[in-house]
């Protein structure tokens, strides 16, 4: 798995954020913890919001295709 990096997200990776959680929650569907899933994902203006927060970060293969993402809060 060399070569994966963990970057900021770009506008551009906005789309690939809600395939890659809709593909989740498919896998997610399938198991005991299906509840947590319920059929919601994160609303796009949540994940514009946490990109022009600095919040919303993706793992991008060596080709660099966003492969996974993650949307922080801060918490004090």
């Amino acid at each position: 798995m060399s070569g994966y990096r963990i970057e900021r997200a770009r506008l551009s990776d906005v789309p690939a954020c809600r395939r890659i959680e809709a593909r989740a929650a498919t896998r997610f569907a399938e198991t005991r913890h299906a509840y947590l899933v319920g059929g919601r994902t994160t609303r796009v203006s949540s994940l514009l919001r946490g990109l022009l927060g600095g919040h919303l970060w993706v793992a991008r293969t060596p080709e660099g295709r966003p492969v996974g993402f993650v949307l922080c809060s801060r918490r004090d």
